[in-house]
């Protein structure tokens, strides 16, 4: 019997290849979205530093020039917080994306995964099939008088 030969190999190796480009992309966009979220949590730790730093200062007592320069740069803190906050939610939702892009790709090699196992079965059913009548025919043939034998037995 031949040997196996999946002829969707090409397919297969494809679909593997695009698997793990999604799984690749998956992380970069995991990676990049604890990365935003550290730098959200790093904002809002100093905003909330500076609002603690601002609260002692003013109870040291301040000139209001003082005051306002704490609260122009609050303001700035609060600001870059909303565009971190942003790039958290833009980054989570990329991830989420290429979460999916990596689900449907793994089931699409698993879809020809599958179809060559069963192609596989297949093909050694089949060889089973073709060993076992090769075995009856041989056990067949073993039982069987040779043509002559018959002639000679007989005189």
């Amino acid at each position: 019997m031949k040997p196996f030969r999946f002829r969707l190999q090409s397919l297969l190796s494809l679909r593997e290849r695009e698997e793990r480009k999604a799984l690749e992309a998956f992380a970069a966009a995991l990676r990049e979205a604890e990365l935003a979220e550290s730098r959200l949590r790093a904002t809002q730790t100093r905003i909330n530093d500076h609002w603690n730093a601002a609260a002692e200062t003013l109870r040291a007592g301040c000139a209001p020039a003082e005051l306002q320069s704490w609260q122009s740069f609050g303001q700035i803190l609060v600001r870059e917080e909303s565009r971190c906050r942003a790039a958290a939610v833009a980054a989570a939702e990329l991830a989420t994306k290429a979460r999916r892009g990596l689900m449907a790709a793994r089931q699409r090699r698993e879809v020809v995964e599958s179809l060559k196992t069963r192609h596989r079965e297949s093909h050694e059913h089949e060889a089973l099939h073709a060993e076992q009548m090769l075995l009856d025919d041989i056990a067949q043939r073993s039982r069987k008088p040779a043509f002559g034998a018959l002639e000679v037995a007989a005189h």
